[in-house]
């Protein structure tokens, strides 16, 4: 069988090996048993004979016991039958399947397959057993051993003569040491031996030796390190000692030993005052700042314990910690204050604007509450695999313990050291409290410059001494960082390149242990002498062994691999509230330690799978994997199962997974993997994985839908859609199929498309300098969502658009050529779908020659009115020919084919309904007529969309169940031909169907203000092609209703070529977009077709959340346009008197839907939405209502202003992809002059929307979108 199909059966089996430095690359031998065949079963029997079958029964058993795999596979090598010569063999791949429950009477292989010298050596098998027949054992280098020894780690050779029979064992000194060697061989007699008692079952093995006991023992600590004591009691005492030494150095300010003792006590007392009592849980919430310092360093002085929460987290999660905590207060920042308020009883801000800090530090207040070393320091949670995350609770004197011990091994004695972690993470805990005890300082950067400005937080804080993952200290060139000395990593697994990297450049330690332990494990990385896999060995504060993961009372053998438990005085006490998690992850009266020290220990259960480093032999451990499915991202823990739990509640959704693939297309990528209905159902696959190409969960809906109940970091970046995931026979996932399917699918299989990879886009030459900068930038960009995809197109002449970067990408680009070649180019010409990097770097060669001209002359853009006029002839050559078969298909239709009694209800299809218009226009549908609503919504399945209705309607406060049987969901997408719609569900619209559509409600669009008239086209004007097409030709259809959008309201009733003019020279694609879909509609309706169809026209201006539901969208631009100036301080005085086109979605959903029914045939309507305020109303009303100040400006200096914060920010601005919009627009957003002919009226429609607007901005306010004052 060729080499592909046997792979296919299995996937590796890999003796464990640790590589030595040995150049040479040589076997040795030891005996297994010389002719004494008896002496090693300890009995003479004739029932017990050595065997061909007997040797292949006790590997496969050797194999599982070193692997902790229940497939096992190697080669067995027979001679032929005269054994004279040399090369006459053959090998057989044998496969055995060994499930714990198995008796040992019934191992025998599962299958075999015979192989040729090639496919031996490209198999990943690494073990083999070779019989020599009747000889006497053949020399080692004979010809077929050496045609195949590079394959091989180790060959057991068995040979009988006429009066003994000698078997040895093969290995390579460079992959196995003599030592580990011989112990594989006492392991392979006791599964000889074993094989005696053949009713026992697999399970029940125990197959380790009194001598691996004993090296086990070796390797760990007599005694282990203790220290009872509190953590905040030894910070006291650094304080006392060196009052006057820098503890802190923060962006927001320093803070002495002395200052920080002081202004904690002070906080504590007040946390007293609120209520705080010993051993209560406390959380905190906080940005970077030293004010996390002070308040975590208080809550102990007070006797409370922390618990750290991440304020950005879906407010859902936050709920659900809070909870699980039974807290009363919360400590936190002016920043987080609004998201926490109506969480917990007692929202205490802790900050600059609450505390002074020398005032309170001047004070000395000395004063102390009683703390046990027993009691709880802080509650870390961490996700949950039952879809909750979990809390685990640790003491002070196991923290003090595990500070003491790392901080010592780790050079922390008076270090500067970066304080990098989030506060959620258990390094961030060390990177304060450890710190503080040996009394270094703690530097402390802005979130900002976290993000983007690391290596200067470095070197201007001076900081020596840092804890990253290995992903971001791969990120740092050694160079860029003199000051730093020692750096750590973990969190992650660790490359190569990494210790290449830093090895020789500083004190380079890599660390490993679950928070539950801490630090447990630790080691000196050393160029050319450590490897990356190698975690270290044990602290002075554990004892850490390898037990079986099936069976924590055996141990394994040494090397092999086995789960990780811990033991020693820095234990987690346990999970909160969770008393089965904690019995099942720490144990207790285990078999193996009775009789020793660790007889009465408590052992934790870290689920990784460790084996020891049988290359140096000397205690320290080599990283294999997870025995479960937990993945570790950037340093952070995710269990798979809640995500999937949450993925698994989706609409549609029957089967799905996890995983983090560690190689292939999206290798390092969180991936879900998901099946929808039920078209087929999932089995134990013969068949090869394969994508759905009919149905797909769509990574956008995936995202938006779990950014509501999990945090960013555990939010899959790829989403890929199987027919079938394959199930093990248990009936669970076959994780391992699919995480190898993964690693190994090409693009085509994962359903990514060719043309992603750009290879055939024409190079650049080396002379292009201009292009070829321009073209790193793009792939930079763009590589932020497809790396791998992307970097095929660096140095290559490309269509911008076509590389699929956002609005905030072209923003990027367009700061990278204004900051680099000193020149601006207007952002038609960068969202021109025909702009290739070479007419890019043409246009800015031009300006660099030309400096006297700011920007480039306007390129000649499309008539816009002429694209409508197109647009209108081709729909009247197509009704014309049409027609006419329509009205008879439909009028002998009609004779055969009797209306539903449900047809005197009107029907109406509404497009966009889930948006934020659309959700209130269908609240007015349901609540206020009679009406069955068919709604469009981009989806998979009808139940998928019903869940997104449903779920919008509830956020909005109107849903009730009694209005779901009058709501059918058409899944479609607007940029679809037909709409995406189904066959079935497009015959809705003919005259044979018994459900007639009666009203056309076209809300729905794309809006996207950096998107070019070509990207928007199919969705906003296509679709209106066909929704225009479809009324014409519909008997049943009566009412066409547009939402417009893109410009003021008032503007050009009769689209005349003026506006088309504008509308070319400078508007945005949207705006673009949007006029040419009106025009089609106001050029079509005279068309015969119509003469008895009824228009109207909705025309609104800027949409906001009503009164009643309050959930304003900050994506909005006047919510970003009002935030960036509150931001410089400053208005555009000279648009003070213009009038702010804006309404509520409830008004505006009013206008679509008013007198639906009474509309007249032919009558055609035309609605501009004129609500709106005076600019100024907006100003006053955030100056004397909220308390902002603002100055004015005139436009110029507005804008100078608003641009240089911009630029300072880049893509972290809120209006960073909108600035080309605001100075394309000539600085104005509103309109001159009245726009209500009554005075009243307008003072009227001025205070309802200034009631609106206060509603909205109070919501911003409260959920920090918006500073308070």
């Amino acid at each position: 069988m060729a080499f592909p199909a046997i792979n296919a059966v299995y996937h590796r089996c890999l003796f464990p090996t640790s590589k030595g430095n040995d150049s040479a690359d040589l076997w040795e031998k030891t005996p297994v048993f010389d002719q004494r065949w008896s002496a090693l079963i300890e009995r003479d029997t004739d029932e017990f004979k050595p065997s061909y079958d007997l040797f292949q029964r006790a590997w496969a058993i050797l194999l599982r016991n070193y692997l902790r795999e229940h497939v096992v596979a190697f080669v067995c090598v027979i001679k032929d039958e005269n054994g004279k010569d040399e090369t006459s063999f053959s090998a057989n791949v044998v496969r055995y399947e060994l499930p714990a429950t198995l008796p040992l009477e019934e191992i025998t292989p599962n299958r075999t397959w015979q192989v040729s010298i090639e496919v031996l050596q490209g198999l990943q098998i690494n073990t083999a057993i070779d019989s020599l027949g009747d000889q006497e054992e053949a020399a080692t280098n004979s010809e077929w051993f050496t045609s195949i020894n590079n394959s091989f780690h180790l060959v057991l050779r068995w040979s009988t003569g006429k009066d003994s029979d000698h078997c040895y064992l093969n290995f390579r000194k460079n992959f196995i040491s003599r030592n580990y060697a011989e112990a594989i061989v006492g392991t392979f007699q006791l599964a000889l031996r074993a094989l005696k008692d053949i009713q026992l079952m697999v399970y029940q093995l125990d197959l380790i030796t009194e001598e691996d006991k004993a090296i086990m023992a070796r390797f760990n600590h007599d005694e282990l390190y203790e220290q009872k004591t509190c953590m905040h009691y030894l910070v006291e005492g650094t304080a006392r000692v060196m009052p006057q030494v820098e503890a802190v150095c923060a962006w927001d300010g320093n803070l002495t030993y002395g200052e920080l003792d002081s202004v904690a006590s002070v906080v504590a007392k007040r946390l007293i005052r609120e209520g705080l009592r010993p051993g209560n849980l406390v959380p905190f919430a906080y940005e970077k700042s030293l004010w996390t310092v002070v308040a975590t360093f208080a809550i102990l002085k007070a006797g409370g314990a922390f618990v750290p929460i991440d304020g950005t987290q879906p407010k859902s999660r936050l709920r659900e910690i809070l909870k699980n905590t039974g807290a009363k207060l919360v400590l936190t920042s002016d920043t987080f204050s609004p998201v926490l308020q109506g969480l917990v009883e007692k929202v205490v801000i802790i900050s600059d604007s609450t505390v002074n800090l020398k005032n309170e530090a001047a004070r000395g207040l000395s004063w102390s509450v009683t703390v046990r070393p027993e009691d709880p320091i802080f509650v870390l949670f961490t996700s949950g695999s039952t879809g909750a995350p979990k809390g685990m609770i640790l003491e002070h004197g196991a923290i003090c313990t595990h500070a003491i011990t790392h901080g010592s091994l780790m050079r922390y004695h008076g270090a500067r050291v970066l304080q990098f972690a989030a506060h959620t993470f258990d390094v961030a805990i060390m990177d304060i409290f450890t710190t503080l005890i040996f009394g270094g300082c703690i530097c402390i950067p802005s979130e900002e410059d976290r993000r983007t400005n690391i290596l200067t937080v470095i070197q201007e804080m001076k900081v020596n001494h840092a804890i990253l993952t290995p992903v971001m200290a791969n990120l740092i060139d050694p160079a860029d960082v003199p000051t730093l000395e020692v750096l750590s990593v973990g969190g992650e697994v660790l490359r190569q390149d990494c210790v290449n990297r830093w090895a020789d450049k500083v004190c380079f330690m890599q660390i490993y242990g679950p928070a539950e332990v801490g630090i447990c494990m630790a080691i000196h990385m050393a160029a050319g002498e450590t490897r990356p896999e190698t975690v270290g060995y044990p602290l002075l504060n554990s004892s850490c062994w390898l037990v079986d993961p099936e069976d924590p009372n055996k141990l394994v053998s040494v090397g092999a691999v086995g789960e990780l438990v811990v033991a020693g005085p820095s234990l987690a006490r346990g999970y909160l509230n969770n008393e089965a998690k904690t019995t099942s992850s720490f144990l207790t009266n285990l078999t193996w330690a009775k009789g020793s020290f660790l007889e009465n220990e408590r052992f934790f259960r870290t689920g990784d799978l460790l084996r020891y480093n049988t290359s140096l032999s000397d205690g320290s451990f080599d990283f294999i994997g997870r025995k479960d499915a937990q993945i570790k991202l950037r340093g952070q823990r995710i269990e798979p199962g809640e995500v999937e739990y949450y993925i698994g509640r989706m609409p549609g959704v029957t089967s799905c997974m996890v995983t983090r693939p560690d190689g292939g297309e999206l290798e390092g990528q969180l991936v879900a993997i998901v099946q929808l209905g039920n078209r087929k159902p999932s089995k134990i696959l013969t068949e090869e994985i394969a994508v759905d190409q009919q149905r797909k969960l769509h990574l956008e809906d995936l995202q938006l839908y779990l950014s509501k109940f999990l945090p960013n970091y555990m939010i899959p970046t790829a989403c890929i859609t199987l027919e079938v995931i394959p199930l093990v026979t248990s009936l669970k996932i076959d994780r391992n199929q699919v995480k190898k399917w993964l690693m190994d699918a090409t693009p085509a299989d994962i359903g990514t498309k060719r043309e992603d990879y750009y290879l055939d886009y024409a190079l650049l030459g080396q002379d292009e300098t201009i292009a070829l900068q321009l073209s790193c930038k793009i792939a930079d960009l763009s590589a932020k969502r497809a790396a791998k995809s992307q970097m095929g197109i660096r140095g290559r002449e490309f269509h911008i658009q076509d590389m699929g970067i956002n609005s905030v990408d072209i923003m990027s680009l367009s700061m990278f050529i204004q900051k680099t070649f000193f020149v601006k180019v207007p952002l038609a010409r960068l969202l021109d779908p025909q702009t290739t990097v070479r007419d890019l770097a043409s246009a800015i060669q031009a300006l660099t020659e030309a400096p006297e001209n700011t920007e480039l002359p306007k390129t000649a853009a499309p008539d816009y009115d002429e694209e409508a006029q197109r647009l209108a002839r081709l729909l009247k050559e197509r009704l014309d020919k049409h027609a006419q078969n329509w009205k008879k298909t439909a009028a002998s239709a009609r004779k055969n084919s009797p209306v539903e009694d449900s047809a005197i209800v009107p029907n109406i299809l509404l497009t966009g309904a889930t948006g934020y218009l659309g959700i209130s226009i269908l609240r007015d549908l349901v609540t206020k007529s009679d009406a069955n609503i068919f709604a469009l919504v981009r989806c998979e399945s009808e139940e998928q969309g019903v869940c997104r209705l449903v779920n919008a309607a509830t956020k909005s406060g109107w849903w009730q169940d009694q209005y779901r049987p009058r709501i059918r969901v058409f899944p479609g997408d607007l940029s679809q031909e037909n709409l995406g719609l189904s066959k079935e569900n497009t015959e809705i619209f003919s005259s044979n169907s018994k459900l007639h559509i009666d009203t056309i409600i076209h809300n729905g669009a794309v809006v996207h203000y950096s998107s070019s008239y070509k990207k928007l086209k199919a969705a906003n004007v296509d679709s209106t092609f066909y929704l225009l097409e479809v009324t014409a030709l519909s008997d049943t259809v009566k009412n066409f209703i547009f939402v417009s959008g893109g410009r003021k309201p008032v503007e050009s009733f009769e689209l005349d070529k003026q506006v088309a003019t504008t509308i070319t020279a400078s508007a945005t694609g949207y705006a673009q977009s949007k006029y040419v879909a009106e025009s089609l509609i106001l050029k079509i309706k005279e068309h015969p077709s119509f003469a008895e169809k009824t228009f109207k026209v909705v025309k609104p201006g800027y949409i906001i959340a009503p009164v009643d539901i309050g959930w304003p969208n900050k994506s909005d631009l006047i919510w970003r346009l009002i935030a960036g100036c509150i931001e410089i301080g400053a208005y555009n005085a000279d648009e003070a008197d213009h009038w702010l086109f804006i309404s509520d979605a409830s008004h505006v959903a009013r206008a679509v839907t008013h007198g639906i029914n009474e509309l007249k045939a032919k009558e055609h309507v035309i609605y501009p939405v004129t609500d709106g305020v005076r600019f100024s109303d907006v100003w006053e009303l955030l100056k004397s209502s909220f308390g902002y100040l603002l100055e004015q400006e005139n436009g110029d200096s507005w804008l100078a202003k608003l641009r240089k914060a911009i630029v300072e920010k880049e893509e972290h601005h809120l209006l960073f992809p909108l600035l080309d919009v605001l100075e394309s627009d000539g600085r104005t957003i509103g309109a001159p002059g009245r726009l209500i002919d009554d005075e009243k009226e307008e003072e009227n429609v001025r205070q309802r929307i200034k009631e609106v607007m206060a509603k909205n901005i109070r919501q911003l306010i409260k959920s920090g979108f918006l500073p308070t004052v």
